[in-house]
């Protein structure tokens, strides 16, 4: 269980962020020392029982891969996107276009036409 404590001594050891497959206490605190990202927040500690397992080692969270060397993205209104490290140049050559693209589906449904239609028509 992340907390303020565990907060603190993460920040020493020279993390950056924190984003939690699971819940997190002392949001507060935490937000004092690092950014955290987490499904939910609980009033139970750990008890001090916590202990690293490993470090740059692949992980699972929420269904999604992520490995050393991986674009983890995570913005604090919208959430986490993951960006598989081999896959970094082909997401940014993406993104203007998608950008593009919401520009001009955001403009026909002001128009009138259904959000399915504009999809159809702009998001190819």
């Amino acid at each position: 269980m992340l907390g303020g404590i565990l907060a603190t001594r993460l920040r020493y050891r020279g993390v950056r962020a924190v984003i939690a497959h699971g819940r997190v206490r002392d949001v507060a605190e935490i937000r004092e020392e690092l950014p955290v990202w987490s499904l939910g927040t609980s009033t139970v500690g750990s008890g001090g029982g916590v202990k690293a397992h490993a470090v740059d080692v692949p992980v699972e969270v929420g269904g999604v891969a992520v490995r050393a060397g991986d674009v983890v993205v995570a913005d604090p209104e919208n959430g986490v996107v993951v960006i598989p490290a081999e896959r970094v140049g082909e997401v940014l050559a993406l993104l203007p276009k998608l950008g593009e693209a919401d520009v001009k589906v955001k403009e026909a449904v002001r128009g009138g036409m259904a959000v399915g239609e504009a999809f159809r028509r702009f998001r190819n």
